[in-house]
Parts: C-alpha cells; structure tokens; sequence
C-alpha cells in the first residue's frame, strides 16, 4: 500500500516538474529558446529538426550562385571606376608635382606678414587643378614635352610628328574616362540592386530559421508534455500556429528570392550591353583618331627621311680641299 501510495505521488511529482519546466521553458524570451534549440541540434544532432522544402532549398542554391557570380563580375567591372586603373604604375610625377606644391607654399609663407596670410596660405587648395591619369593622357604629355625639347634646327621637323601623336593619345585619353563613366554609372545601379536584394533575402531567410526553430521548440514541447496536462490543447494550437508561420516565411523567402534573382538578372544584362556599348564607342573613336593621324604621320616621317638622305649625300664643305692639300704634301 506504501508503495503503491509512493508511486503515485511520484508520477504526480514528475508531471508537476515536467509541467514547471514547460511553463518555464514557454516564459523564456524567444532569442533564448532558439539558441538553446540551435546547440541542441549541434550537439544531439538535427534529426528531428523540421525540414526545409527540396523546392526551397534549390531556391536558395540558384539565388547563392547568382549572388556570387554577380559579386565577382563587380570586383572586376568596378575596377573601371578607379580613375588610373591603366596608369604606370610610376610615382615621378605625383612627387615631383607633390614637391613643387609644397616648394610653392614654402615661397609664400616666407613673405607672409600677417597671421592671417599665414592661414589662408595653409589653407590654399592646389596650385593647379587635377590632370586626369590614364596611360593615354601620359603618353601624351610625355610626347608633348618630348616634341617641346627639340630645338634644334636638324630635330625641329620631326617635332611636329611627336606632338601630333601626343595630341591624339590625349584625345584617346579623354574617350577613356567617358567610357569609364559610361560604365561606372551601370555598376552602381547594380551593385545597388545586388545590395538591397542581398538585405532583403537575408532578412526573410533569417525569418525561416527563426521559425524553424520556434517549429521545433514547439513540437519539442508537444513530444515532452504528458498526455494528462492541462495544457496540451494549447501546446497543439501553438504547433499548428508555428507551422503556419513557418509555411508562411518559405512563402516570403521564396518570393524575395524569386525577384531577387530575376532584378539582379535584368540589370546584369544592362551591364553588360552598357560595356560593351561604352567600349565599342571608345575604340570607334581610337580608330577614327587613328586612321586621320596616321596618313599625315607617313608623310611627315617620309619627308624627314627624304631630307636626311638628301642631307647625308652632299659633300661637307672644305672636304675636297683639305684631301687636295694632303695628297700635295704627301708627294
């Protein structure tokens, strides 16, 4: 009878403690629950982890390639952004420019007289305005500079040949960074579509794993209560309730992912169609600036070397004499 009477009040005793933990386990804050549940999946294994759609998950997979692949093409593309991406990779210029500047202000702050002047010297922005760098507009600058060295009077007919091609290496350079701006206005617009699309995927799939999980508490719960407590009714409404949240959050995700996937799509076509447009627009130019440079360069370089051979074959002067004297002084 003892015994007995024990039994019972130790089923009773253990249905009160199950009871007491599941009360406590449902007054525990959201976040706590759904980490403790990821730990036990961790630890115990995911086996009774509700699964996600095979529909979904392929979902998931054709968004995560897209997302990537895009992510690479923009760490490439974007490098038309940056203003010297085919600069020499040269620092003479900008130190012996940084050198004159700072030589200019040392000038300047020598014949100051006032504090203020001092000021406003120190607070002077550059000398002069910022020259563009690509390896065009460096070619020809440097080509400019070399046709302004020839002085000579046997050199000055081909300084013309050097600043002519300077001056179109220039014109190549400015078609340069048009296309460069042409492109870059494609890559924010998607990038920016890749970020917003990548905030708003991130967000509803966190919300099906958060479901997931709150899925799997509840059931967790369900599975543990005892089949005489009092509240078991409502343990299965909160399971029918966590079911339809977590169907409703694939729902979402899916969407999301859906638009995502089609949004980043069309404007990656834009891109492209844009480079190639951007880049087709930039050597039609090259090649009109070319074909116009090129005939009167064959001209002038033909009568440069027309007048050294016409140069070269006459006699210097004195030449014959001085041969005359010498063989009379030999006899």
């Amino acid at each position: 009878m003892f015994m007995e009477n024990f039994r019972k009040s130790f089923a009773s005793f253990s249905e009160s403690v199950v009871d007491i933990g599941a009360n406590i386990q449902q007054n525990i804050s959201p976040f706590a629950q759904r980490t403790k549940q990821q730990l036990h999946e961790r630890i115990v294994g995911n086996s009774e982890s509700t699964p996600l759609p095979q529909d979904y998950t392929n979902l998931e997979k054709q968004y995560e390639e897209i997302l990537v692949a895009n992510q690479d093409l923009l760490k490439v593309i974007s490098v038309f952004e940056v203003e010297g991406n085919d600069y020499p990779p040269s620092f003479r210029d900008a130190i012996n420019g940084t050198f004159k500047g700072l030589q200019s202000r040392v000038n300047l702050l020598r014949s100051a007289t006032s504090a203020q002047d001092v000021g406003n010297i120190l607070m002077k922005g550059p000398d002069s305005p910022h020259e563009p760098r690509t390896l065009n507009i460096a070619l020809g600058g440097a080509l400019t500079q070399l046709a302004e060295t020839l002085t000579a009077d046997n050199q000055q007919r081909i300084a013309p040949i050097y600043a002519a091609v300077g001056s179109v290496e220039e014109e190549l350079g400015a078609a340069k960074l048009e296309q460069d701006r042409d492109i870059t206005k494609y890559n924010i617009v998607l990038r920016d579509t890749v970020t917003e699309a990548q905030r708003a995927v991130q967000a509803s799939r966190r919300q099906v794993t958060n479901a997931r999980l709150d899925l799997d508490i509840k059931r967790s719960n369900m599975r543990h209560a005892s089949p005489s407590a009092p509240n078991l009714g409502s343990l299965e409404t909160e399971v029918d309730a966590a079911e339809e949240e977590f169907v409703a959050a694939i729902e979402e995700a899916s969407v999301l992912m859906r638009h995502a996937i089609e949004s980043i799509s069309t404007k990656t076509v834009a891109c492209a169609v844009q480079l190639a447009r951007a880049q087709r627009e930039f050597y039609r130019k090259s090649l009109q600036s070319l074909d116009a440079l090129l005939p009167e360069l064959e001209k002038k370089e033909a009568a440069a070397r027309d007048f050294d051979t016409t140069e070269s074959s006459e006699p210097v002067a004195g030449t014959s004499q001085e041969v005359s004297i010498s063989e009379d002084k030999e006899e």
